[in-house]
């Protein structure tokens, strides 16, 4: 037998070898917990959804227990359904995952057991960017810290996001998309009366600009107008900072995640990596030297506050560190840019699908505004834009399942479900979103009223089973300052605009369609014909 034939016969047999180990592993671990809990849905994975081989969908359609590539979104409510307390567990070689998708279980998690059923922090360490990735809190951010840490960073933080940069934030959206219309006006070289635009791109670039601005004090250029006009001049920096925001927001996850040496290696992408993250930092000591040393009386951006917070108490070990200030900057970031840009594309998209609904915003638009612009006062009579924002979220929620692991050296009990140790315990927002006990049967018709308090639903029962900033001491601190920019964008388009599916030939399910590439995504352009009112 040749050599080549051996070594493959070899490799054949080492595969066969532990996936029959693999195997026997996770039906061992299934019978366990089905024998503590004889009603739960238990499905044995042999390679564990984190695997890379799941991540990338590397794994052949007939391998046994394998879970597809995008298993949350795609199944949703289905795995749950007629299971005993919405709820089932994956067995996997190295773990267990309980998935919950009842919303006041969920609830009881986030608002009352953060001690014993708390967040896996080793699993962000990803997002310590401008930190050492070790124990301390040097660098480390809201997202990234606990205990004492976290409380000393959620006291200086949260005021951060007061009525005061919720009015920047408005005052920036309104701004920002004049510039954008103007450029879709420019863009209409057709002679129709329609715009076809691909609004995926043009909701990032605003969602970036907005927290460069409301953020970081910086005013950047829409595309279509001239670069040299930005706020905050380069210097001695190869790039603008416009470009290495662009460079952290695309590729800051590979910057934390991969080793420092790799780099510096002779490829021209990984460089331009470093070139952008390390300018970044740089930026952001320089807007923060600035703040520093001209701390304003009312400040209005994130950065200022933050600075004048620390710059008002005298105790040193109550303040951020200057790379503390950078980690939570870059967390305002990478929560606040991509997660409101994709929200705002897939509601545009809902609308244009459901042009009774787009109407119907517009009537209250009108309504309340007479065809005025929409004052930062005037945001909260816009209730049928703010639903349309929570039904959009519920829909296509950013984060799909927020992850928590069991602390206790013993076994669990989480409402009649018992767990070992280390159990990973899924809080499923997609699971609840869609669940028929808590929506009702249109669970998976796009319906803002729902989100009404007048609507066919009690209002707090919807509350119980929306999850889409999550809820109790981990909050997300940011909800103010997306809403502001959902409403006031979202406002603008429908003043100036009607709007549908530019190809009309499209389905449904594929104008809709979503991917997980870290937060949900649309998995194909948003090709959309507006037309002016």
């Amino acid at each position: 037998m040749k050599l080549a034939s051996k070594v493959l016969l070899a490799v054949a047999a080492a595969i066969c070898a532990n996936t029959i180990r693999l195997t026997v592993i996770v039906n061992l671990r299934s019978r366990r917990l089905r024998r503590a809990n004889p009603t739960l849905k238990v499905i044995p994975v042999i390679i564990g959804v984190r695997s890379p081989l799941h991540l990338l969908g590397l794994l052949p359609s007939w391998f046994p227990s394998r879970v597809k590539p995008n298993w949350s979104f795609r199944s949703k409510y289905d795995e749950a359904a007629n299971t005993v307390g919405d709820r089932f567990a994956l067995c996997m070689p190295d773990s267990t995952m309980l998935v919950l998708c009842d919303g006041r279980v969920c609830r009881d998690i986030m608002m009352n057991r953060s001690r014993e059923i708390m967040k896996p922090f080793e699993s962000y360490t990803v997002l310590d960017v401008y930190g050492e990735l070790d124990a301390t809190s040097y660098g480390k951010n809201l997202v990234t810290t606990e205990g004492e840490v976290w409380r000393r960073h959620k006291k200086i933080v949260a005021p951060a996001f007061s009525e005061r940069n919720n009015a920047r934030v408005h005052e920036v959206v309104c701004r920002i998309a004049d510039s954008m219309f103007a450029s879709w006006e420019q863009s209409n070289q057709s002679g129709t009366e329609e715009r076809i635009i691909n609004v995926g791109p043009d909701m990032m670039e605003l969602a970036l600009s907005v927290i460069s601005s409301a953020g970081f004090g910086v005013d950047i250029p829409w595309h279509t107008e001239d670069q040299n006009s930005s706020t905050f001049h380069s210097g001695k920096h190869t790039l603008s900072f416009k470009q290495a925001l662009e460079v952290i927001t695309t590729n800051g996850f590979l910057w934390s995640l991969l080793p420092k040496f790799l780099f510096s290696l002779p490829i021209k992408f990984l460089r331009s990596i470093k070139t952008g993250a390390e300018e970044f930092g740089e930026y952001l000591d320089e807007i923060a030297d600035l703040a520093e040393s001209n701390i304003q009386e009312h400040p209005t951006n994130l950065i200022e506050l933050l600075v004048k917070a620390g710059s008002e108490d005298n105790n040193t070990s109550a303040k951020l560190s200057r790379n503390e200030l950078k980690g939570n900057m870059f967390i305002f970031l990478f929560a606040g840019h991509e997660t409101t840009a994709n929200t705002l594309t897939f509601a545009l998209a809902l609308l244009a699908l459901n042009p009774e609904k787009q109407k119907k915003l517009f009537d209250e638009i009108q309504r309340e505004l007479n065809g005025n612009k929409p004052t930062y006062s005037d945001l909260s009579k816009l209730k049928y834009a703010l639903a349309i924002m929570n039904e959009t979220l519920r829909m296509f929620p950013p984060v799909n399942n927020i992850p928590k692991i069991t602390t206790g050296s013993e076994w669990t009990d989480i409402d009649g479900t018992v767990v070992p140790p280390k159990t990973n315990v899924r809080i499923s927002a997609v699971g609840m979103h869609y669940n028929p006990n808590i929506w009702g049967p249109t669970v998976n018709e796009f319906k803002p009223e729902r989100f009404l308090e007048d609507g066919d639903l009690e209002f707090s029962t919807t509350k119980l089973g929306f999850a889409a900033f999550s809820e109790g001491p981990r909050a997300c601190v940011g909800k103010k300052f997306a809403q502001i920019e959902f409403v006031t964008l979202l406002t603008l388009v429908s003043q100036k605009y009607t709007w549908r599916v530019a190809d009309e030939k499209l389905t449904k399910e594929y104008v809709l369609d979503a991917k997980v590439i870290l937060v949900l995504n649309p998995a194909n352009p948003v090709r959309l014909a507006f037309t002016a009112r």
